[in-house]
């Protein structure tokens, strides 16, 4: 995220919050930086291991996972869902 809102001139804003439902917990990674197109970099011919890596640690270390997406120009947004205290 940092490094999206530093390529702006102007700089710009994150805004990091967590939230709790019934059965996860949740935590939101927002900008309003560069944004990429995600299609874009499956055809860029390089090897892009970054976030599919924090995604498989998240699913085998708690059955978490991790969603981002993004716009060019208008900025990312990064979930991370973690699973919750079951009821008993």
């Amino acid at each position: 995220m940092k490094h999206s809102v530093s390529k702006r001139r102007e700089g710009g804003t994150i805004v990091i919050s967590t939230r709790e439902d019934a059965e996860n917990w949740i935590v939101s990674v927002i900008d309003d930086g560069v944004g990429f197109d995600p299609a874009a970099l499956q055809d860029d011919g390089k090897t892009h291991v970054g976030i599919e890596n924090v995604r498989e640690r998240l699913r085998m270390m708690c059955g978490g996972q991790l969603t981002v997406t993004s716009v060019p120009g208008v900025g990312t947004e990064s979930v991370i869902t973690l699973p919750g205290r079951k009821s008993a």
